[in-house]
């Protein structure tokens, strides 16, 4: 028995790769399928028990979908490929500069700077499920707190310091 836990649509042109996430008692499968003008073409999956890393979700499953379609060489494959995890990673740095803006509005709505350390930390935490907060960050400075979350803050919103 498996339970779907993600689907995500991706299009090019007059292509589409409709992707579910289905959770199985052995592990996580993806799988893609490939469509050209509403007609499916072919279908790709990937299955794995241990999260590996791919350079962005169903990544192995649509590359096996354009490949067995017979659509694309081996170039215009990674082409593609490219503009997908090049997409996927322009959605995550504007999803990070939404949670360094929400972030940063600790420094209008709070009044000391211990309030407003908090509400960033409070903010980057809830935007950032599984950061990890040094063991000794109260033991800081209010000074050296500042510091560090707005060089958090900076990085996500793309700001060189």
């Amino acid at each position: 028995m498996s339970k779907t836990i993600g689907t995500e649509s991706f299009s090019i042109g007059n292509y589409t790769i409709e992707c579910e996430m289905l959770r199985t008692r052995s592990g996580t499968r993806e799988n893609a399928t490939f469509y050209k003008a509403g007609v499916e073409l072919s279908t790709g999956t990937d299955f794995w028990s241990n999260r590996p890393w791919y350079p962005f979700t169903y990544a192995n499953a649509i590359r096996d979908a354009l490949s067995n379609s017979g659509e694309f060489d081996d170039a215009e494959v990674k082409v593609i490929m490219d503009k997908l995890a090049k997409r996927d990673h322009e959605a995550l740095n504007e999803r990070f500069g939404i949670i360094g803006a929400i972030a940063k509005m600790g420094e209008v709505i709070a009044d000391t700077q211990e309030e407003k350390n908090d509400w960033k930390k409070r903010m980057l935490k809830a935007g950032l499920p599984g950061l990890s907060i040094p063991e000794d960050w109260d033991e800081l400075s209010e000074e050296e707190k500042t510091r560090r979350l707005d060089n958090v803050i900076a990085h996500m919103q793309g700001v060189k310091q």
